[in-house]
């Protein structure tokens, strides 16, 4: 790479200068390019892994972050790199020209460190302690053209020594090192466990997930796309629609074992997306409509499926399908009123006028999922609030979907699959009815345009 401007300070000084500061202000990160920097982690390539994670950070916490880049081997033995790649209107380069001296500290990184999503956010906002800083915090004048190799030697010892004592003593960090190739799988489980989000259910947790972090680790060695994967996946619900319409026992239970699978594997699409920073709107929007299309067709298909069985009267046949329809319709109504506006925009309509149900919806944010909005609904007129909080969120963690689907398939795998249909249809009535007698008995606020 390009020759680093000569300036006068030795590293280790700087070094020793930057771990007394009480403030780290890092305006740039230099990152040594070695031979790792072509290796894959999770269908990423560890120097691509580094930018992305960079530009991630740099757009979360509104800062301009300029990146150099350092070639530690034989330069053709580096992947080619982008002259340029904007990160909040500043751009990647290759060398440290145009860095201005006083523009603070600069956090030296090789390629050899594979770091969280919020890594550097944490790294640019001091929230890592330097004292396990993965790198070095060195001053721009240290960084003259004939100390790189000490500057990098000193980084290298460093990272062998946090990485020993960190595997010593066992630690959880959200940062790891490559020694080796074979450390490139705990590398991808560890950034899989991370992309699990917040708002999972304890179903998610102990069963979901674990599943499908391992179908996802498998994934990422192909090129598709999140929003592909989210198609894909989507027809596994719909395999699992054509056996609940068969109408007997086996039709049944595999059909609600396959939408088990399908909510379970649903997830791979959202953890892909995370690990190879290609989250997108348009991606968080099919999936949240191949979520509602996929259970409104469960509700319809399990009535067409228990109106085919043998052993039922004329009558109950058309009950079957007229409770599903209805169902389904009245889920369909309320849920297209309740997420007509962003869950955000809600809390936010709810926090000016202040009481216990907003700042519970706010302290709980990370809690719930984009959609929503009708769990929210009924948290704030279920009473819940006024008896406990943590009642609250043990009665919120319960309704969750994945519980649901999970004791769905229990229900219908022990042979009851119109018990599952009953509990949906008292559901979707009670919440209509609510709905309504909240619509007539007081304005309609803040959230004119929905359902309150």
């Amino acid at each position: 790479m390009a020759e680093l401007p000569v300036t006068c300070q030795d590293s280790s000084t700087a070094h020793r200068s930057a771990q007394n500061d009480s403030v780290i202000m890092i305006r740039g990160i230099l990152i040594f390019a070695n031979e790792t920097a072509d290796w894959k982690v999770a269908g990423l390539r560890q120097l691509d892994r580094l930018l992305l994670a960079i530009d991630h950070s740099a757009r979360e916490t509104h800062t301009a972050i300029r990146v150099y880049i350092h070639s530690s081997t034989n330069e053709e033995s580096i992947p080619a790199i982008k002259p340029a790649v904007k990160l909040n209107s500043a751009q990647l380069h290759t060398t440290l020209e145009e860095f201005n001296a006083k523009a603070g500290l600069i956090a030296a990184i090789s390629t050899r460190l594979v770091p969280a999503r919020d890594f550097f956010s944490a790294l640019v906002s001091n929230l890592i302690p330097r004292a396990s800083m993965p790198g070095l915090i060195v001053t721009l004048d240290a960084m003259t053209a004939g100390s790189i190799d000490k500057v990098e030697h000193q980084l290298w010892e460093i990272e062998e020594k946090i990485d020993k004592a960190n595997r010593k003593n066992g630690e959880e960090l959200t940062w790891g090192f490559l020694r080796e190739r074979s450390d490139i799988v705990p590398a991808e489980k560890r950034l899989l466990r991370e992309s699990s989000k917040s708002q999972d259910g304890f179903i998610a947790r102990a069963l979901n997930r674990p599943l499908s972090r391992m179908v996802s680790r498998w994934l990422l060695r192909f090129p598709l796309s999140p929003n592909r994967w989210t198609i894909l996946f989507g027809l596994i619900g719909l395999v699992a629609m054509m056996f609940l319409i068969r109408g007997d026992y086996f039709g049944f239970a595999i059909g609600a074992i396959l939408f088990q699978l399908y909510s379970a594997l649903d997830g791979c699409d959202g953890e892909i997306a995370r690990v190879r920073y290609l989250e997108s709107e348009s991606g968080r929007k099919l999936d949240q409509i191949f979520d509602r299309v996929a259970g409104l067709l469960f509700v319809i298909c399990l009535g067409i499926g228990l109106s085919r069985q043998s052993a039922i009267s004329e009558g109950m046949r058309g009950f079957y399908i007229l409770e599903a329809v209805i169902s389904a319709i009245l889920i369909g109504i309320v849920e297209s009123f309740l997420t007509r506006t962003p869950l955000d925009e809600d809390l936010a309509a709810n926090r000016a006028s202040p009481d216990i149900y907003s700042h519970y919806a706010t302290r709980n944010r990370e809690s719930f999922n984009e959609g929503d909005q009708l769990k929210l609904w009924m948290i704030k007129h279920s009473g819940l609030l006024h008896i406990s909080a943590g009642i609250t969120s043990f009665v919120s963690d319960l309704t969750k979907r994945d519980v649901f689907n999970f004791v769905f398939m229990s229900i219908i795998v022990c042979g009851r699959p119109s018990w599952v249909l009953h509990i949906i249809a008292a559901c979707a009535c009670t919440i209509m009815i609510f709905a309504l007698k909240n619509l007539l008995t007081a304005p309609l606020g803040a959230n004119h345009a929905r359902l309150p």
